[in-house]
């Protein structure tokens, strides 16, 4: 970001493009992108550490009925998270990103419209972490 001699320095100019501050529908815009929760807990939230901005993995884990065993395999690597909790702009632009003095419950991905699927079929047929 070009700043003017004398101009103050804000927080805002170190945040990546498309990440923060921008209305969900924003975030999507010009792609074939959905936006999808994601329920968590203390757990599988990395003990709320996930914070707006990272990009995390989503491991499956199903059933194996004849074998009477699970596996798990990862579905998607590299998902960028654009909210933790629900989703604000305000919160967005004020950058209060979730983390250990934040409780939240959810995560909101973007994810292009297969990979949303996948994500959804998942989340009914096993389990997510």
């Amino acid at each position: 970001v070009d700043i003017a001699k004398g101009d103050y320095v804000l927080d805002g100019y170190f945040r990546a493009v498309g990440t923060v501050g921008n209305s969900l529908s924003e975030q999507l815009e010009g792609q074939d992108l959905r936006a999808i929760n994601l329920p968590v807990d203390e757990t599988n939230s990395l003990a709320r550490s996930i914070i707006t901005g990272d990009k995390i993995d989503i491991v499956y884990t199903f059933s194996l009925p004849p074998l009477r065993q699970t596996a798990s395999v990862v579905l998607l690597q590299n998902v960028q998270v654009i909210a933790t909790g629900s989703y604000s702009v305000a919160e967005q632009e004020r950058n209060a990103p979730g983390g250990p003095t934040r409780r939240y419950n959810s995560l909101t991905l973007r994810l292009n419209a297969r990979d949303a699927l996948r994500l959804n079929y998942a989340r009914q047929e096993g389990s997510i972490s």
